[in-house]
């Protein structure tokens, strides 16, 4: 029976995964081994809970931060930066609309108004300054 090729480039991808992380994982089994024999299993346990909710802290905070920037660019971006000539060969802001509002949380753009789940405005409802047009 033949192996496909993308059966193939699966192999090769969880090979590679799989060799790239051999250190760290050799030398978190003899941490553990060590802490093991020691009997110290709670301050490993601890250690490794220290460094988890770290990383998902920092995680978080990188992601709003990157958020933020993408959301403030999009807002503070000029329309027709956006649009695109034809010459270019670049996509309209309404070709890209359902590509980006996957990407916006859903955040009530009008604390006026009573927010309601799926109150967003689309972009065609705003104005230049990325405010919502008669507002």
């Amino acid at each position: 029976m033949p192996v496909s090729g993308l059966a193939w480039l699966i192999l090769a991808l969880a090979s590679l995964a799989l060799l790239s992380t051999a250190g760290q994982i050799v030398g978190f089994y003899t941490d553990w081994l060590w802490f093991r024999e020691v009997q110290f299993t709670s301050v490993f346990v601890t250690v490794l809970q220290t460094q988890v909710l770290l990383e998902v802290v920092t995680s978080a905070a990188f992601f709003l931060i990157l958020y933020g920037n993408v959301t403030l660019a999009r807002r503070l971006a000029p329309r027709e930066a956006l649009v695109a000539a034809d010459a270019t060969g670049l996509p309209s802001p309404e070709m890209l609309e359902p590509y980006l509002r996957r990407l916006t949380l859903p955040v009530c753009e009008a604390p006026e108004k009573a927010c309601k789940p799926g109150s967003v405005p689309s972009s065609s409802s705003l104005n230049r300054s990325g405010r919502l047009r008669g507002s």
